[in-house]
């Protein structure tokens, strides 16, 4: 199951917190599948390399993403290791991505609901840089403010690379992976 984390609706929908929406919004895209709405989130699925593939995004807010994830996991029996997180983060430079076998929230409150929703914090996350080359005075008025004009070009790149990466990471695992994208790309 691939989770990307992100907002609901229209006004958070190309917000830099809502990276992980577009990643997988991306994937869906790129194998002709459509997201189906329940209560709690949406989720969608293809077949790739003869593994049926979940695309998860929680419609819960950040905050409470981790009771979406815990009853979409329990529901079609996914374990950790088949689970990867794709989630924004302050601390990268912008695109830059890291992925990682597992590790704190580091403060992201949607990363925090779903470590205490699962009860660990064993999981893999791919994380997407959103930070930004100044000082960041107000963390919620940033993460939810639009990509700048000057960003997209970055983020679209990151967006096609985080894509080889999660299809990467089906085919080969999770130390494979971080050995090929944790590298520098930019």
């Amino acid at each position: 199951m691939i989770l990307g984390l992100g907002n609901p609706g229209k006004k958070y929908k190309a917000t830099r917190h809502n990276i992980g929406f577009m990643v997988v919004d991306q994937l869906a895209k790129e194998f002709n599948c459509s997201f189906r709405r329940h209560l709690e989130y949406e989720i969608a699925s293809f077949n790739y390399q003869q593994k049926t593939i979940l695309l998860m995004k929680p419609t819960t807010y950040m905050n409470l993403s981790g009771q979406a994830v815990v009853k979409v996991m329990t529901k079609n029996e996914i374990d950790l290791a088949n689970f990867l997180v794709i989630v924004d983060d302050l601390n990268l430079p912008l695109a830059k991505l890291r992925i990682r076998p597992k590790g704190s929230a580091g403060g992201h409150k949607g990363l925090k609901s779903i470590i205490e929703n699962l009860g660990t914090d064993f999981f893999p996350r791919l994380r997407i840089g959103i930070g930004g080359e100044k000082s960041i005075s107000e963390v919620s008025d940033y993460v939810l403010t639009p990509f700048q004009p000057e960003e997209m070009g970055p983020i679209a790149a990151s967006i096609k690379l985080s894509l080889q990466c999660v299809l990467f990471w089906i085919e080969k695992g999770i130390d494979q992976a971080m050995n090929e994208f944790n590298r520098e790309y930019q």
